[in-house]
């Protein structure tokens, strides 16, 4: 009896001592629920989400209890232990404890004598409060993570986002990849290159290029561009181009010679010889051979490719392309017949 009246003040402070923990324990296994049926809530029915703080207050509020009741809950030998770890009393309450129904024995008497006058010495030094940090820690993390889970169901319930399962079909649904095909929508000619291509989003086409049958030109693509080679960037849908090649009389043109639209066009003797161009001036040995405008005009829409032009730039392509080893013969093929092109 007299043991437990000395132990009586310390005994509140671990009391208090012994609860907090035990809420702690409770607030991590209530909140790390609310965090699950949260993420659940969200996924799958939102409108339940209230019931998550239900479960919260009853879960943490049970293994409160169960904890204080069967784990942080002090009695005379956690007591005695925690007074001996406190103060370092070497063992000497626990001992004192363990031996009080030997009052009559006149070793434990001085053994209890000692030890209460040692406790006497540090009786005035308040007991500090021993609750781990990892506890803490653990808790403190848990309650955030909860609480910040169950803003999902709640803003989903009001309108403000779509379920998680709806989010998780978008994301896994998204098209990564897409198709880019080249094909003709008029006239004759072919398209050289991969006319089929798979592309990664956002990545990029090879290079195809619009090649004319004899006698005919190359217009434009479907969407505008009038240079026949081409390759498309970022790509983010399955696109279809479409090459229009026209026969060289549906072109505009001019006569420099005949400005009464006389559309008479002369041949050389020999058929195989290409037609004399002449340039923007109109001078030039073929000064009386139709200019055709703007497919002349191929790369910024200004300059003019023909005559000396083209047949300079055409012979220094190829004396590049006879040296240089790595160009792909099918990179040659390709710059030759882009070439072809701005010839017809």
């Amino acid at each position: 009896m007299e043991t437990e009246n000395l132990f009586e003040k310390y005994k509140k402070h671990l009391k208090r001592e012994g609860f907090l923990k035990a809420l702690l324990t409770g607030v991590i296994f209530g909140f790390a629920f609310n965090f699950v049926f949260a993420v659940l809530s969200w996924l799958f029915f939102p409108h339940l989400f209230w019931i998550g703080f239900i479960f919260l207050a009853v879960i943490t509020a049970a293994v409160t209890a169960v904890f204080y009741r069967f784990k942080y809950k002090p009695n005379e030998k956690t007591i005695a232990r925690r007074l001996d770890s406190e103060y370092g009393l070497n063992e000497r309450i626990i001992t004192m404890t363990q031996f009080k129904d030997r009052s009559d024995d006149y070793i434990y008497e001085k053994q209890r004598k000692d030890a209460l006058g040692a406790l006497e010495k540090v009786s005035s030094t308040p007991m500090k409060a021993a609750i781990a940090a990892t506890l803490i820690t653990v808790a403190s993390i848990t309650v955030a993570l909860s609480m910040a889970a169950s803003v999902l169901p709640v803003i989903t319930f009001i309108g403000l986002a779509p379920t998680g399962s709806a989010l998780i079909v978008d994301v896994s649904t998204e098209q990564k990849w897409f198709d880019v095909s080249y094909e003709i929508r008029s006239g004759e000619g072919m398209i050289e290159g991969n006319v089929f291509q798979r592309v990664e989003k956002g990545g990029s086409t090879e290079g195809v290029i619009a090649v004319p049958d004899e006698d005919w030109v190359f217009s434009s693509w479907d969407d505008g561009l009038v240079n026949p080679y081409r390759t498309d960037t970022d790509v983010s849908a399955n696109l279809t181009y479409m090459a229009i090649f026209s026969e060289n009389e549906d072109l505009p043109y001019s006569n420099a010679a005949d400005n009464e639209g006389s559309e008479k066009k002369e041949a050389d003797d020999d058929p195989d010889k290409p037609p004399e161009r002449k340039g923007q001036d109109g001078s030039g040995s073929g000064s009386g051979m139709y200019v055709y405008e703007p497919h002349n005009q191929v790369i910024d829409g200004e300059t003019y490719y023909g005559d000396a032009v083209f047949d300079n730039a055409y012979e220094d392509v190829m004396d590049e392309l006879s040296k240089n080893k790595d160009i792909s013969d099918f990179e040659k093929e390709m710059i030759v017949s882009y070439f072809r092109s701005i010839e017809q």
